[in-house]
């Protein structure tokens, strides 16, 4: 029940004690976009464990081409029945090495670089086709480059409509800026 302003002050605080969890991940991007997207079995399923700390995520949208524009997405999400086929690769997706679940942005459908025909969906990293690497950052923090062959997501893995994601992911890096800003006051303080 909290506002931003409240969530803003907690990460400058956590920035303060340089806490090493995956709060920005997984509880600001990851929980905020399953809270505002998803359906009540999502819901159930995985924000209530992601709440509880039982499980973590990581958001993987960047990509090799994209230089900060989160709509150049390349990775698409193919029908494949009633569910559908993920190729491609995502770049420096904090907390991706360690975290249980991605919420994974792919084009499926839209012209390049548009905001409509981006798509959100949950992946977990132990599907068949899903390649974790482990990298470090300059800061010392962990990440993973990620990649998807051919991996096989149900209906129910898709996070709001589907090609409609674009306003959502453009709200997530907005308040992941916000976050970092906050945090690295935090840290310099």
């Amino acid at each position: 029940g909290g506002s931003f302003v409240d969530l803003m002050i907690v990460l400058e605080r956590f920035g303060r004690t340089l806490v090493p969890e995956p709060y920005v991940p997984s509880i600001v991007l990851a929980g905020y976009a399953l809270h505002k997207a998803g359906t009540a079995q999502q819901h159930e399923r995985f924000l209530t464990p992601l709440l509880a700390g039982d499980t973590t995520f990581a958001v993987a949208y960047a990509e090799a081409q994209s230089r900060g524009n989160p709509f150049s997405v390349h990775t698409t999400a193919l029908r494949d029945g009633a569910g559908f086929t993920l190729q491609g690769e995502k770049v420096w997706v904090l907390n991706g090495h360690a975290a249980n679940h991605l919420l994974v942005t792919a084009r499926t459908g839209g012209e390049p670089d548009a905001s409509d025909g981006v798509s959100l969906f949950i992946v977990d990293p132990a599907m068949p086709g899903v390649t974790i690497r482990k990298v470090g950052t300059m800061d010392g923090a962990r990440a993973a480059m990620v990649s998807f062959d051919s991996v096989q997501v149900g209906p129910d893995r898709l996070l709001g409509k589907e090609g409609a994601a674009g306003p959502l992911v453009e709200e997530l890096m907005d308040r992941g800026a916000a976050a970092a800003c906050c945090e690295g006051a935090g840290n310099m303080q």
